[in-house]
């Protein structure tokens, strides 16, 4: 349970933000992050086009209001990482350590990049 009622320890100071601006500057960003993305992700496609085994991130979700509310709150949303295990319009797909079965129709499209 989060304790509301004690004194915040994260307070700016003067003397924390002077501490803070004799920190030496970095010149070069860390070698191991790159400041631009050499990932070309592909154009959006349906999910169900998808291969058993591919690996996709769901871009947008199309269909009805409560229909993507309720897979919104299955897990499938924007940006959301999925593999697919069974394709077609009866879909199985894997999401964080649960695996859903989704029968996707006309009116409700997942378009995933690969």
């Amino acid at each position: 349970m989060l304790n509301t009622s004690a004194p915040s320890n994260h307070s700016l100071t003067p003397s924390s933000v002077a501490d803070f601006a004799a920190l030496p500057a970095i010149d070069s960003p860390c070698p191991a992050v790159s400041t631009h993305s050499t990932d070309k992700k592909s154009a959006p496609v349906p999910l169900r086009d998808l291969k058993a085994g591919q690996l996709a991130t769901i871009t947008s979700l199309h269909g009805s209001a409560q229909d993507v509310a309720r897979l919104a709150e299955m897990g499938l949303r924007s940006g959301t990482d999925v593999v697919v295990i069974r394709n077609g319009i009866t879909c199985i797909v894997q999401l964080e350590g649960c695996r859903l079965c989704i029968r996707l129709s006309a009116d409700l499209q997942i378009l995933v990049s690969v």
